[in-house]
């Protein structure tokens, strides 16, 4: 789970820090609620969802204010195949979110999947509990 955005690497511009690991379940419409910490973290703040390069099966939340210098440091070919698969989002009353229906299906999520939030400092990420169960058996480089 390495970071790959350059404007995620180093010094942190967005003030929250997220760290552990939380599991949970998606409801009936692939909806889900965000452990009560990253909850709070995230109220009345817009992010993205978007497809980690690289790594098809998992999906980072991220605050639209990273998103947008993520972008900016990106070589300028690698922007349309990050930002076609990148959709803003916003937490409801409930502090549930959904997932576009392209982005389950590009990672395999559905309703009723069990889910793995991992924080990773500036952003979340977020994959099915078997994908991330097989990443911890790959070596390490």
């Amino acid at each position: 789970m390495s970071v790959i955005f350059p404007a995620l690497a180093g010094r942190s511009h967005f003030p929250v820090r997220f760290s552990g690991i939380y599991f949970c379940r998606s409801d009936e419409k692939a909806r889900f609620h965000l452990p009560l910490n990253i909850k709070r973290s995230l109220a009345d703040r817009t992010f993205f969802l978007s497809i980690l390069q690289n790594q098809e099966k998992v999906l980072i939340l991220i605050e639209t204010q990273i998103w947008r210098k993520s972008i900016k440091a990106m070589p300028r070919l690698e922007r349309p195949s990050f930002t076609a698969f990148s959709f803003q989002g916003k937490l409801d009353r409930q502090g549930r979110f959904v997932i576009d229906a392209n982005l389950r299906k590009l990672t395999g999520l559905a309703a009723g999947d069990e889910i793995v939030i991992a924080g990773c400092g500036n952003h979340l990420q977020i994959m099915k509990k078997s994908a991330w169960e097989a990443s911890l058996d790959q070596p390490k480089t």
